[in-house]
């Protein structure tokens, strides 16, 4: 009652039903033979006057009962809109128009109008349905069981109830309901419902097992390590759900549209039907054009085309492994002047080699260096880790230094790790190799030497850097922590307008923000969404790359690409410049039928039905037309 009551002051006649209501098919069946039965009785009433069979008086009795009850349910709408104030709702403006009609004689137009209007309106009512079913198939990838593994036996629930710690069995060709471990079992994991690469991953004994990912092969257990509504494929429908309360500018100016159309064209319809009469023409026609302006006052194809047309687009992207959250943010991406990236694990592969160890105690200054760095998560200290394993030495009170390395205390003796800036505070003049990354270690105030490591630019990386100008960036800039010679040599390698070297997580914030200054358009800021999170939020459009399971890049991203193929960002640029111009072919559409109609109207050369057929005719054509933005 209480949805309803809110509902009518909003929409009045707007009907809820319940989950699973048969009510709701059983009055869509008689709705739509209501209006096949009239459709029918109007068409061939119609036919039998043309050509003489009846008399006036017979048909314009069947056309007023036709009109009755075709228009039942608009009339009690427009009763309802009176009640609640609101005499520009379309269900008020069609009942003023054709009741207009019946009251001048024109029986004809009066039923064929309402006849057209209900049909109409289960077309739209259809492709609407259509496709939302479209858009939410694209959404919808939740799972809905677990198979909890008990020790009575493998126990089937909804995945709500699943806690954390359990172990859940997913077998072929079933969803994995939540985030987890792999305890049991090895597998091929089909995840491009989350990243959109169809190529299966090889999952084993280990391996992290992301939510919405399809097992293909064999069966495994999986330990659950979030609830669902903490799960990553929970996460992003949820995102992708509230997707739709961040409007593009589009969708915002047809909202303010809309309220001011319908207010001048109804104070058109009044001028249509009282200047003329005042001038001593003949007041029935007049009157018979205004209640066609009535007809042709709904923006109805503009209000309903637009948001379809950008939830579309956004259900397009999602199916490529595209995540975006928000249609300000597809529309923004249609307007990028520059490109700002950061390097290492967006340009570069991000996984370091140990090319060279540069020390007289190199035994030591393995065991230092991976007592240290095996506890950070930075690319360095990762392949400082993998290069030379453990360390029978163990680190405590270890601290990050942002910008430039970590220290420890080994027994009782302090350590450090990291780069010249580091060594500099530290009193020790240090050079790198050229081109090369290095990593500094000092132990008990004495500098042992440095461990050099190299990374590469993707093999993609600079096509996608070229097609981005192609696409009407202007300036590409990449950020990085790194030296300057190593910075130039990528720079130079991926053909960029520009590098920043040696900058710590506040000056890349800082460069943001004057790049943002310096731009004609959208400035776009492109990380790995966990160590440039402020960088992210202070862009005007954030990208994080392969960070689909974690909170840090959800949160900090307005727009998040699974994997870390970076073809995807000019792919998202096309989707959304493809996106915005069929939203400008709706906007084209529906207002260009409208003036074209009401036009033919003020000189008398169009029929009432005309301007429903041309109203339903646009809001369907700019329905169905949205639906392309789903594909690419």
């Amino acid at each position: 009652r209480i949805v309803q009551d809110i509902a009518d002051r909003i929409e009045p006649g707007t009907r809820f039903l319940l989950d699973g209501d048969p009510s709701g098919e059983e009055n869509d069946r008689w709705n739509l033979l209501r209006t096949v039965g009239c459709a029918a009785a109007f068409l061939i009433t119609f036919i039998l006057e043309l050509f003489g069979i009846i008399g006036h008086e017979t048909s314009a009795i069947v056309f007023i009962a036709v009109f009755v009850l075709a228009g039942a349910d608009t009339i009690v709408s427009a009763l309802r809109g009176i009640l609640h104030g609101d005499i520009f709702g379309e269900a008020f403006r069609m009942t003023v128009a054709t009741v207009g009609a019946v009251l001048i004689g024109q029986y004809t137009e009066a039923a064929a109008v309402m006849v057209f209007f209900s049909v109409g309106e289960l077309l739209e009512d259809y492709a609407v349905g259509s496709s939302r079913r479209r858009i939410s198939g694209l959404l919808d990838m939740a799972p809905k069981v677990a198979h909890v593994e008990t020790l009575m036996g493998v126990k089937d629930v909804d995945p709500e109830s699943v806690s954390v710690g359990d172990v859940i069995s997913v077998r072929p060709g079933e969803l994995i309901p939540l985030d987890g471990i792999v305890v049991r079992g090895s597998t091929e994991l089909d995840t491009s419902a989350l990243t959109g690469e169809s190529i299966p991953v090889t999952v084993d004994t280990g391996y992290k097992a992301l939510s919405g990912s399809l097992n293909i092969s064999g069966t495994i257990s999986v330990r659950v390590t979030d609830t669902f509504h903490d799960s990553t494929i929970t996460r992003i429908m949820e995102m992708m759900q509230d997707a739709g309360d961040k409007k593009a500018k589009s969708e915002r100016f047809i909202t303010r549209f809309a309220r001011y159309y319908t207010p001048i064209v109804c104070l058109l319809e009044l001028l249509v039907a009282v200047i003329p009469i005042l001038l001593g023409m003949d007041a029935k026609d007049w009157i018979y054009r205004a209640l066609t302006f009535l007809v042709l006052s709904c923006p109805c194809a503009l209000v309903i085309s637009i948001p379809m047309t950008i939830m579309s687009g956004i259900g397009c992207a999602s199916s490529h492994g595209i995540l975006i959250k928000g249609g300000n943010y597809l529309e923004m991406l249609s307007q990028v002047d520059t490109m700002a990236f950061d390097k290492t694990g967006t340009l570069t592969e991000g996984r370091f080699s140990v090319v060279d160890v540069v020390s007289d105690e190199r035994d030591l200054i393995e065991k230092v260096s991976s007592a240290l760095e095996c506890n950070s998560n930075h690319p360095l200290a990762k392949a400082v880790c993998r290069e030379f394993g453990g360390s029978d030495l163990t680190a405590e009170d270890i601290r990050e230094i942002p910008g430039k390395g970590m220290s420890g205390v080994i027994g009782s003796t302090m350590a450090y790790a990291g780069n010249s800036r580091l060594m500099s505070d530290l009193g020790f003049d240090v050079d790198d190799p050229e081109g090369r990354s290095s990593i500094h270690i000092v132990y008990d105030g004495r500098y042992l030497g440095h461990i050099d490591l190299e990374d590469t630019p993707k093999d993609n990386a600079k096509t996608t850097l070229s097609e981005l100008k192609r696409l009407g960036v202007r300036r590409t800039v990449m950020l990085t922590g790194d030296k300057d010679s190593i910075a130039k040599d990528v720079s130079s390698r991926l053909d960029m307008d520009e590098y920043r070297a040696s900058m710590l997580p506040q000056d890349k914030m800082a460069s943001v923000e004057e790049l943002i200054e310096d731009s004609d358009g959208c400035t776009v800021f492109v990380g790995d969404g966990i160590n440039d999170s402020p960088t992210l939020r202070r862009a005007d459009i954030g990208i994080s790359m392969g960070q689909i399971g974690s909170d840090t890049a959800l949160e900090a991203s307005d727009i998040i690409i699974a994997g870390d193929d970076l073809s995807k960002i000019p792919l998202a640029m096309r989707i959304s410049r493809r996106t915005m111009s069929i939203v400008k072919q709706n906007i084209a559409l529906s207002l260009g039928m409208k003036v074209a109609v009401l036009a033919l109207t003020l000189f008398g050369m169009s029929e009432m039905w005309y301007a429903v057929i041309a109203d339903v005719g646009a809001c369907i054509l700019a329905i169905v037309n949205s639906l392309r933005a789903l594909n690419l």
